[in-house]
């Protein structure tokens, strides 16, 4: 049996060329010990299963195997990416940034174009974004007359309808951080006392960017490409350039990205996407590290929720 179960040395070869998700070792080791434990697992043997019990030596080599995959092919346990419910809550928290026509308020006002993305930080209804993408904005409702404001969605962004219910609001005291590429905003009024938001609206937390080693799985989740519902891409954490205090991941984020946050496998946000590469770094992203957003928060006393 032990010849049998070393032919799944093959795992180490292929465990790097495609996706591959598992259940938490720990939490699987501790389940079946205590299956074993109640089973009066001792007495289980390796050269003959007891008669009546053939699944006790199934068991013992799918415990033999985890162990085995646990200490010889250990990128295998750490190929976690993203879960699709980490990007379900995640996109509670985004908005799109547009002008809208005529004034805001308006239930027929005409979405203009879509500058950029945004998530909110905190209940008060404050919300970040790229500085460049206000900018910008603020340029073309100069040009076409038209209102700045924040969308948020009425309902599930997954239903698939033709049309996406959104809500608006205007925003005030945008709050740019001096040489930093990156904002925050007040929403007018509170989309978070809004009765038909609130059962459906959250916020962003933070985690400090040192906590993480290149090679991360993350994420990131905007309104690129003049898409009226969330998109989520995945990478891995690239490198980091001091210079900027600049996170660069190995996806290319799309026109329209900037201002999206990007997390973890933990829902947190480590970074604000800023920028994509060009020329020769064409196929990257950069973001700025929470590590630098934490501490120009902290020192403008802006209310924001982050875990050590």
């Amino acid at each position: 049996m032990i010849f049998q179960f070393l032919r799944y040395r093959f795992c180490c070869a292929h465990v790097n060329s495609r996706p591959f998700s598992v259940l938490p070792f720990f939490s699987f080791i501790s389940r079946f010990y205590s299956f074993f434990k109640s089973q009066s697992a001792c007495s289980v043997s390796f050269e003959r299963e007891r008669p009546g019990h053939p699944w006790r030596k199934r068991l013992t080599q799918t415990i033999l195997f985890a162990a085995f995959v646990i200490f010889f092919c250990p990128s295998f346990v750490n190929s976690q990416t993203v879960s699709v419910e980490t990007i379900e809550q995640v996109k509670k928290t985004v908005a799109f940034l547009a002008c809208v026509t005529p004034a805001a308020g308006d239930v027929s006002a005409k979405i203009t174009v879509i500058a950029g993305s945004s998530f909110f930080i905190n209940s008060s209804g404050q919300f970040m974004t790229a500085n460049h993408v206000i900018s910008g904005l603020n340029v073309t409702a100069g040009q076409e007359k038209c209102v700045p404001a924040v969308f948020l969605s009425l309902g599930d962004w997954n239903r698939r309808t033709e049309k996406v219910d959104v809500k608006f609001f205007q925003y005030q005291k945008c709050r740019a951080i001096p040489l930093i590429d990156f904002t925050v905003c007040q929403a007018v009024p509170n989309p978070f006392v809004d009765a038909e938001l609130k059962p459906q609206i959250s916020f962003m937390h933070f985690e400090p960017f040192s906590n993480f080693k290149d090679g991360t799985p993350v994420a990131f989740t905007g309104f690129p490409l003049q898409i009226h519902r969330p998109v989520t891409s995945q990478a891995i954490i690239a490198s980091y350039l001091p210079d900027g205090h600049k996170i660069v991941f190995d996806t290319i984020p799309w026109k329209g990205s900037s201002g999206a946050p990007l997390y973890t496998a933990n829902g947190k946000v480590i970074g604000i996407v800023i920028e994509q590469g060009t020329n020769a770094a064409t196929g990257i992203g950069m973001a700025i590290s929470s590590d630098l957003l934490i501490k120009a928060l902290t020192e403008n006393k802006v209310e924001f929720n982050q875990d050590q």
